[in-house]
C-alpha cells in the first residue's frame, strides 16, 4: 500500500498443523499447532523502514512460546550507492509458552548484499537469551550467512 508516509506491507499469517505434536502435560500426540501473526513493514521516504510483527498461538500442544512481539529499523544501500543492499536491526521478544522457558529475547542485526537482479546474501548476527524456571540463564550468539532467490 502506498501512504504519505511511503510504501507499505501489512500482512495476516495464519499457520496450523496436523495433531502430532504432545499436548500441554506432555503426554500424547494428539494436538494440533495453529498460529496467526500481524505483520508491518512501512517505509518511511526512500532510507529508512521499520517492521513490526505481533504474533500469537495456541498453548493446547507443547510450545515454548505464546506470544511474540517483534520489531526493528532498516536503512537502504542507496546512502552507499546500491539500493538493492540493506541493513538493519531488530529485537524480539517471545513469552507465555508452557515449557520451562518464561521468555526469551532475541536481538538481530544483519547486512543484506544484492549478488544480482536474482541473488542475495545476507550475513546475520543474533544474540539470544532465555529466561528459565530456576537460576538457568542461558545466553549466547549465533551467526550465519543465507542465501536468496528472488523472482
Amino acid at each position: 500500500m502506498e501512504t504519505s508516509l511511503g510504501e507499505g506491507n501489512y500482512r495476516i499469517i495464519g499457520s496450523m498443523t496436523s495433531d502430532d505434536f504432545l499436548n500441554a502435560a506432555g503426554e500424547g500426540k494428539n494436538k494440533k499447532l495453529a498460529a496467526a501473526t500481524l505483520s508491518f513493514d512501512q517505509q518511511f521516504g526512500e532510507t529508512i523502514g521499520a517492521f513490526l510483527r505481533l504474533g500469537y498461538q495456541e498453548d493446547d500442544a507443547v510450545v515454548t512460546w505464546k506470544k511474540l512481539y517483534s520489531g526493528g529499523f532498516n536503512i537502504s544501500g542507496g546512502i552507499w550507492g546500491r539500493t538493492q543492499d540493506n541493513i538493519g536491526i531488530g529485537l524480539a521478544y517471545l513469552n507465555d509458552g508452557n515449557t520451562e522457558i518464561d521468555h526469551s529475547l532475541v536481538g538481530e542485526a544483519y547486512v543484506r548484499f544484492a549478488l544480482n537482479e536474482m541473488f542475495a546474501a545476507t550475513a546475520d548476527f543474533q544474540y539470544l537469551k532465555d529466561d528459565i524456571s530456576g537460576d538457568q540463564n542461558p545466553d549466547g550468539w549465533v551467526g550465519s550467512i543465507r542465501v536468496t532467490a528472488e523472482f
